[in-house]
């Protein structure tokens, strides 16, 4: 546990916070991740789109994954921090999204 005297919520709430914000209606089920997302053994990725949004509203969750960041520098041996994703860069869904939801001017 961090003992920094900082509030933190998880990311199934902070999910819950950006729905509501959008105006969303509900969640889908989850899909599987896209073909340049393909998980490693023992990772699962799946892309989580929110309906009804006024806003695109989606989660990428990596689970049995390390913890950093997929396509990121491992800062210690995968014996230590686990299975490290390597097949997709987190970087370039992020600004794939952007560029797909450029700001209104």
């Amino acid at each position: 546990a961090q003992r920094d005297d900082m509030s933190k919520i998880s990311v199934d709430a902070s999910m819950r916070v950006w729905a509501k914000i959008n105006g969303c209606k509900s969640a889908q089920a989850a899909e599987p991740a896209l073909q340049h997302m393909a998980s490693e053994p023992g990772v699962e990725t799946e892309r989580i789109r929110w309906t009804g949004c006024r806003a695109d509203t989606e989660l990428i969750r990596v689970a049995g994954g390390w913890h950093g960041w997929p396509g990121g520098w491992a800062y210690f041996r995968e014996s230590i921090i686990g299975p490290m994703v390597r097949g997709w860069s987190a970087n370039r869904v992020i600004l794939d999204f952007f560029r797909r939801h450029p700001m209104p001017r």
